[in-house]
């Protein structure tokens, strides 16, 4: 219907592009943040080749791992300074 639910955004690292993501609470648990994720990864793949793609999750945020699992996220490190969880987009993504 035209009204905004979420925002996802990319911010450079060095060689890598950090995708972060969020969804209005009231969306949540339909599927949209996958959708949402999904949608501006193949954005950003469109406008650049060769992209690098990370997400930190916080250790406490399954189901933002659970969105980047699904979509072939690969978890790179256990926790980082932040006490997040750094994944990587894998070869072989949805």
């Amino acid at each position: 219907t035209g009204i905004p639910v979420g925002t996802v955004r990319f911010n450079r690292q060095n060689s890598e592009w950090e995708v972060h993501f969020s969804l209005d609470p009231e969306h949540r648990g339909k599927g949209l943040g996958k959708f949402l994720v999904m949608s501006g990864i193949d954005s950003i793949q469109q406008e650049l080749e060769r992209v690098t793609i990370v997400g930190r999750v916080k250790a406490e945020n399954t189901p933002s791992m659970h969105i980047f699992k699904s979509l072939g996220f690969l978890k790179t490190t256990s926790l980082d300074t932040a006490n997040s969880i750094v994944y990587r987009l894998g070869e072989n993504h949805y």
